[in-house]
């Protein structure tokens, strides 16, 4: 799974909600108060494909990435790389690389949501959860998506603590974790 991907996946938190009904409108409502928040991290590991990437965000422009290899910060001002220890500003504007997160694309997201439905309940890092699972399909954040995935809402917040995307045979692709209780801010490096 691409960077891409994952960020299309892990910015599934600003979905807006709409009139859903019944769970889809409880994925809904769980995405649009993670939007509301604004602000998160995310831990996102890929099952053996990359190992696992963390993420810092401050919608609806400003990210900070952290892989095993890389680190980037992506801000209106510039896009920074560290390499080696090093930290470079790219000469070129990465933030069009995240225009695509606009509402409109998180609505056209959500609007590719089908088979929403109630799968159980999970305590995950110390919060009691439910669980739904949904398909995805068609295009979203420029990302061709056609996958199962399943989201684990938090009982006491009403936001989400974990989505695991699957592949097409139902294997873990990703699965990301949320933490919005973190406060910090993502500024160019020093």
């Amino acid at each position: 799974m691409n960077r891409a991907s994952m960020l299309a996946i892990a910015l599934l938190a600003g979905i807006s909600t709409h009139a859903f009904a019944d769970a889809r409108q409880d994925v809904a409502e769980a995405f649009g108060k993670a939007m509301a928040r604004g602000k998160f991290t995310t831990r996102v590991d890929t099952d053996g494909k990359g190992g696992q990437m963390q993420m810092r965000v401050v919608l609806p422009n400003r990210f900070h990435m952290k892989t095993p290899d890389t680190e980037m910060i992506i801000l209106p001002q510039g896009t920074w790389m560290n390499a080696n220890g090093e930290w470079m500003q790219f000469p070129m504007d990465m933030s069009r690389m995240i225009e695509g997160y606009s509402q409109k694309s998180i609505d056209s997201g959500m609007e590719a949501l089908t088979d929403v439905k109630e799968i159980g309940s999970e305590t995950i890092d110390g919060c009691d959860s439910t669980v739904y699972s949904y398909r995805t399909s068609g295009k979203f954040m420029g990302v061709e998506s056609n996958s199962t995935a399943e989201v684990a809402i938090c009982e006491d917040t009403g936001m989400p603590v974990r989505v695991v995307s699957r592949d097409r045979k139902g294997r873990p692709e990703a699965t990301i974790y949320y933490d919005f209780s973190s406060d910090f801010e993502i500024n160019p490096p020093n």
